[in-house]
């Protein structure tokens, strides 16, 4: 998320509010808003990714072809070696991303 916001400077959908640093890796912090707009959503009414969105999710794929990679990265940030684990990671952050 915080990727495409850096990138392109926006998050049109306004349901995603925040990250949490977690143990794993940064974690959306509420799944539990995002359940009822999923189950009443309808894919056939999604529209198709634009070209920003796109060239966001091949340069990502591209940076860390193995799942462990950007396990690593996310670790090497400024911000986690700054924040706790469960503290909110906020998304004017974004443009201090470093990883990608």
């Amino acid at each position: 998320m915080r990727v495409g916001i850096a990138s392109i400077k926006r998050w049109e959908t306004g349901l995603i509010q925040s990250e949490s640093i977690l143990p794993y890796g940064p974690q959306l912090n509420n799944y539990s808003d995002l359940v009822p707009s999923i189950k009443e959503s309808n894919e056939n009414d999604a529209e198709p990714l634009n070209e920003d969105e796109q060239r966001i999710i091949t340069h990502v794929a591209v940076t860390f072809p193995e799942e462990r990679t950007v396990y690593e990265a996310a670790h090497r940030e400024k911000i986690w070696s700054k924040t706790h684990i469960g503290a909110l990671i906020p998304y004017s952050l974004a443009h201090d991303l470093t990883e990608i």
